[in-house]
């Protein structure tokens, strides 16, 4: 989904950040589908990870300019024409009072038209099922970790901070600036949304 997504926004000279690779890259399978004039940037804080995703991305480095940049989310993060920006779970490793800078500096660098594709943690309505959509989130992925071996937020091993829920998540991207949001995908308290400048 992410890739299809990514590859309807991807436009020509323009640039693609996934922002936190520790579950993996989307980025290879994007290498594919898109102009080899769209550079890739990925942004991560551990060095490890990068490491993982340059080796996911070996192929495509004679082809297109890719660029890796070991940076905590927390810290600013020079976003610049970008038609795309993705983060799988990166937002909840920012610091609740950091997110609404970091959302309105990925707002300031993405083209008019371009996206943010967020997927992320987030909580319903009904505690009974917040708990048993986590019970079965965690036990399928009991042992699930990220590529540097620190337990990843979005999979409910370990948590940075309490997920928003559904709609705080959605009116926080409208507050960012974004004019149109949506969800595209849900599964066990995991949603993703793509909000379009």
């Amino acid at each position: 989904m992410m890739t299809e997504l990514a590859s309807d926004f991807a436009s020509p000279g323009s640039t693609v950040y996934e922002l936190g690779c520790r579950r993996g890259s989307m980025l290879p399978s994007l290498h594919e589908r898109v102009s080899k004039t769209v550079k890739f940037v990925i942004v991560d804080g551990s060095e490890h990870a990068l490491g993982h995703c340059r080796r996911l991305l070996e192929p495509a480095t004679t082809q297109r300019d890719i660029e890796a940049r070991c940076t905590d989310l927390d810290r600013p993060i020079a976003i610049r024409d970008a038609s795309v920006v993705a983060m799988i779970g990166g937002l909840h490793a920012v610091r609740p009072l950091k997110r609404a800078a970091l959302m309105a500096e990925i707002h300031r660098g993405l083209r008019n038209g371009g996206c943010l594709l967020l997927v992320e943690a987030t909580l319903g309505l009904s505690s009974l099922l917040n708990n048993l959509f986590a019970g079965h989130r965690t036990a399928r992925l009991r042992g699930a970790s990220s590529v540097d071996g620190a337990t990843d937020p979005l999979w409910g091993v370990a948590q940075a901070s309490i997920p928003n829920a559904y709609g705080e998540e959605r009116d926080f991207l409208v507050r960012a600036g974004f004019r149109s949001v949506e969800l595209f995908f849900a599964w066990y308290g995991v949603s993703g949304f793509i909000a379009v400048k």
